[in-house]
């Protein structure tokens, strides 16, 4: 426990430093004579491992065949107040995946620079000044365009999102997000193995309709059917409506209306839901996802299989919170697979899965060229099982849970034909 202590201590220490020495316009380096420091940060290496069944066939690459890694690495991140927690969890992955790292800490230094620069011309003089040999980010899209075009094609690049890249496409360009359309259509393909015929229920936000629209052309694509789409607004308190409508359960009671109205006695009366739903798939966000789900036992759909994307989760030490999603299946990070992921995510990082990303983009430097040229080479990542496709970007293959007994556990996956 002293250690962790310790460790936490200095990471804290770390990214302020790091956020303020960037806020001036400096950038911080970590020099080359810090090897020791590794002994402090080995303990959970190989934590976040876990396993990807759909992916058997593709060949781990091994730590051994790295290129590398380069002199002067350029991290270029947003810094200003809407920024500041995500980048300080991007950092903190980044941070702790050097100093695991002999090979990076002997030879590499690490340079940060502000995207919210005075001028993005200050930016690529830094970046030649420093003599930058690969550069990790921008991360946010508006930034993209403006900070490339001022930047050496000599230099590798691992950007920090996908829009808005297309037309770089040279060597040495990739591309590496937590795509939230990619993570909807994994979700779907798994959903699609329980059935055909879907309802789907959507936050009516821009964040869920990306969901939904994902949701839909996977569904299509597979000649599944989408029985109904019902969308609710995020400000939402009476979900039992929302799925009364889903269920068609408003309609049993309509026609017991009608009879009770008819023959002019009572009658009696269990309400029933439509019995032509396969499959549930959910574009919400863990809150609601709360409240849905308990809804939708209550109204007798408890044997229906539900499916949502890693926001339906979240990381909390409330027990409640997962006996309210129980049954729940959902597609997150292999990091959810270490018995420790809970404790250990908490207190790491404000956002856990951005830690992990920073994380995997660190690590990924090294193995990207050799990743390019076979797309079936898998790196074991905090965020997912990674390959780089054609067109450069690291697709990130998930692994698939379900919450049974108030427990995270990986989901069994049903093999049943295809309707």
């Amino acid at each position: 426990m002293l250690v962790k202590f310790f460790r936490y201590c200095f990471y804290f220490i770390t990214v302020t430093v790091l956020v303020s020495g960037c806020s001036g316009n400096k950038a911080p380096v970590f020099e080359e004579n810090r090897i020791n420091e590794n002994k402090r940060f080995q303990e959970k290496k190989n934590g976040s491992r876990g396993s990807f069944k759909d992916f058997s066939d593709d060949e781990l690459i091994s730590q051994k065949s790295s290129s590398f890694p380069p002199k002067n690495v350029g991290i270029i991140l947003p810094f200003d107040k809407a920024y500041e927690n995500i980048s300080k969890s991007i950092i903190n992955g980044m941070t702790e995946a050097y100093y695991s790292s002999p090979r990076f800490m002997a030879n590499t230094k690490l340079f940060f620079y502000p995207s919210n620069m005075h001028s993005f011309n200050q930016i690529s003089n830094r970046v030649r000044k420093d003599e930058i040999d690969f550069l990790i980010g921008p991360l946010r899209k508006e930034n993209f365009s403006k900070i490339m075009d001022q930047i050496s094609d000599d230099i590798n690049v691992l950007n920090l999102n996908i829009s808005n890249s297309k037309n770089n496409r040279r060597k040495g360009f990739f591309r590496f997000s937590l795509n939230p359309e990619e993570e909807a259509r994994q979700v779907a393909k798994f959903a699609r193995v329980r059935g055909a015929r879907a309802i789907v229920i959507t936050q009516n936000s821009n964040w869920g309709k990306r969901i939904s629209k994902a949701y839909h052309e996977e569904w299509n694509n597979s000649d599944g059917e989408i029985l109904d789409h019902i969308v609710y607004e995020p400000n939402e308190k009476n979900f039992s409506d929302i799925i009364t409508k889903a269920l068609h359960i408003n309609e049993s009671y309509a026609r017991k209306n009608f009879i009770t109205k008819l023959i002019k006695k009572k009658i009696k009366f269990e309400a029933r839901r439509r019995q032509d739903i396969d499959v549930i798939l959910l574009a919400t966000d863990h809150n609601d996802a709360r409240q849905l789900i308990p809804q939708l036992r209550f109204h007798k759909a408890e044997k229906l299989p539900v499916f949502a994307s890693s926001r339906a989760f979240a990381f909390t030490q409330d027990i409640s919170f997962y006996k309210d999603l129980d049954g729940l299946y959902f597609l997150d990070m292999p990091l959810l697979n270490n018995r420790d992921y809970l404790s250990d995510a908490i207190i790491e990082s404000i956002y856990p899965r951005l830690f992990a990303f920073g994380h995997d983009a660190m690590n990924l430097i090294t193995y990207l060229d050799q990743m390019g040229r076979n797309e079936f080479l898998t790196f074991p990542g905090k965020t997912g099982y990674l390959r780089v496709n054609s067109e450069g970007i690291v697709v990130r293959n998930l692994n698939k849970y379900r919450i049974k007994n108030g427990q995270v556990k990986l989901a069994e996956i049903d093999q049943r034909s295809l309707q």
